[in-house]
C-alpha cells in the first residue's frame, strides 16, 4: 500500500496560468522531455488509470487502466518513493510508450514524481530519450508538473461537481416522488377509515398501515442529509440493539413486499446486538439495501436477512433472488456514485445511483465493509459495522 506522505502536495493558489505550451515546454527544458503519463490512484491506493498522455497516442492510454504502468510505478514506490529519475531501457513500459509515441523515439530514462492536491493523489511518468538527461530532477521542473496536473485537476473536479450536482438533483426529485406517494395513500386510507368504508375488524391493520406509511415518510425526510453530504462522519453515537432496528424495517417494509408477494425472513438470531455507532445511518444502511430486495426481486419468493459477528465487527446480508448483479467492471463499480446497472436502465426501474454509494459512505465511516456477490440462486449484499472498541480506537476515542 502507498502512504500519501510520499507524494508532493502542491498549493493549487499557486497555479495560475492555463496549461500551455510555454509551461509544457519549460518542463521539456528541465529534463529533455518527450512524453508525459499522467495516472490519478484510486480511494483504496491500489489501482492506477491514464488520465492525460502527451506526446503519447491517446489510445490506448487516457481512461484505460494498465498493468505496465502500474508494475512501473509500484517498483518505484517500493524502491525509491521520492521524486527520481531511472533507467527504463529494459522495461516493458518503455517499449510501450515506444510503439505509441508521436515521434521515432527510444526512451532511456522516466522521471517519476507522486503528486498529491488535497487527498487526490497522482502519479506523473516523464519519459526522456536523452540518454545525457540529468539524475535528479530539479526543483522547477517538480514544480511545472505539480502545476500540470492541478490544472488538469482542476477541470476534472468542475466535471465531478457537475455530475454531483446532476445526481443529487436527480435523487432529490425522486424523495419528492416517493413523499408524494406515500402521503397520496395515507390520505387515501384515512378517507376510507373516516367514511366507514372499512370493517371494525380490520381497523386497527389498516391503523398499523397508516403508521408505517408516515414512519416511512419521516425515514426518507431523515435520511434525505445523509445521503447528499459528500462526506459523511460520523457523530450522534449511541449503543443499540440492531435486531430492534432490523424488526421495525421488516414492520415498515412488510405492505410493500405482500404486494409484490414476497416474504421478508428475520435473522435467526433471538439474543440482542447492541453495536455503537450513529443508529440513523445505520438504518438507512438496512432500509436502502431492503428496498433494493424488494425492488428488484421476482415475486413468489423470500427475502432473507441475516446478522453475524467476529470479535472485531459485526456483519449484515440481505440476499434475494430476482434481477442478477451485473459482471466484471460493472459489479466491481456498483457503489460508485451515480452507478446505475445497465440491466435496471433498461427495465426502467427507479433509482438515481445514489443509494449504494450512500450504503457504502456511511459503512466506511463506521470502519466497515461492503460487498456485493452472487450465488447461482441468490444475489446478496452485506455490510460489516466495527465493533464499539475497534471503531472507537480508529475515531481517536481510545488509545
Amino acid at each position: 500500500m502507498h502512504s500519501p506522505d510520499n507524494f508532493v502536495a502542491i498549493d493549487t493558489a499557486l497555479a495560475s496560468e492555463k496549461i500551455n505550451l510555454r509551461l509544457i515546454e519549460a518542463i521539456r527544458k528541465y529534463l529533455s522531455l518527450d512524453a508525459i503519463l499522467i495516472c490519478k490512484f484510486n480511494d483504496d491506493l491500489d489501482e492506477v488509470k491514464v488520465c492525460l498522455a502527451m506526446g503519447l497516442a491517446m489510445e490506448p492510454f487516457n481512461g484505460s487502466l494498465n498493468y505496465a504502468i502500474k508494475d512501473v510505478i509500484d517498483n518505484c514506490f517500493s524502491t525509491h518513493p521520492a521524486p527520481h529519475i531511472h533507467s527504463i531501457a529494459n522495461l516493458a513500459i518503455a517499449n510501450l510508450a515506444r510503439r505509441h509515441c508521436s515521434r521515432t523515439c527510444d526512451f532511456h530514462k522516466a522521471a517519476f514524481i507522486p503528486v498529491k492536491i488535497d487527498k487526490r493523489l497522482y502519479v506523473a511518468l516523464l519519459f526522456i530519450a536523452d540518454q545525457e538527461a540529468p539524475k535528479k530532477i530539479p526543483d522547477e521542473a517538480i514544480s511545472g508538473v505539480g502545476h500540470l496536473i492541478t490544472h488538469f485537476d482542476g477541470d476534472a473536479e468542475l466535471a465531478r461537481c457537475k455530475d454531483y450536482i446532476t445526481v443529487t438533483e436527480l435523487y432529490i426529485k425522486e424523495v419528492g416522488h416517493d413523499i408524494a406517494t406515500c402521503v397520496q395513500a395515507t390520505i387515501a386510507k384515512a378517507h376510507n377509515i373516516e367514511e366507514g368504508r372499512i370493517p371494525a375488524s380490520a381497523l386497527a391493520s389498516k391503523a398499523r398501515e397508516i403508521e408505517a406509511e408516515i414512519l416511512s415518510i419521516s425515514a426518507t425526510a431523515e435520511n434525505l442529509g445523509i445521503a447528499i453530504d459528500p462526506i459523511f462522519k460520523v457523530k450522534d453515537v449511541v449503543d443499540f440493539d440492531l435486531l430492534e432496528v432490523i424488526k421495525k424495517a421488516i414492520g415498515q417494509y412488510s405492505a410493500e413486499a405482500n404486494e409484490r408477494h414476497l416474504q421478508i425472513i428475520p435473522p435467526r438470531r433471538i439474543k440482542p446486538l447492541f453495536i455503537w455507532g450513529e443508529e440513523k445511518a445505520i438504518q438507512f444502511c438496512l432500509h436502502h439495501l431492503l428496498l433494493n430486495a424488494i425492488k428488484y426481486s421476482f415475486g413468489g419468493n423470500n427475502i432473507e436477512i441475516d446478522v453475524s459477528e467476529t470479535p472485531v465487527d459485526v456483519c449484515v446480508s440481505i440476499s434475494n433472488s430476482g434481477m442478477p448483479l451485473p459482471e466484471g467492471d460493472e459489479l466491481k463499480n456498483i457503489w460508485g456514485f451515480g452507478i446505475r446497472g445497465k440491466r435496471a436502465k433498461e427495465l426502467h426501474v427507479n433509482g438515481s445511483g445514489i443509494g449504494l454509494y450512500t450504503v457504502k459512505k456511511v459503512v466506511n465511516a463506521h470502519y466497515g465493509t461492503t460487498l456485493a456477490r452472487k450465488t447461482q440462486e441468490k444475489t446478496i449484499f452485506s455490510f460489516t459495522i466495527a465493533k464499539k472498541q475497534q471503531l472507537q480506537r480508529a475515531i481517536g476515542l481510545l488509545c
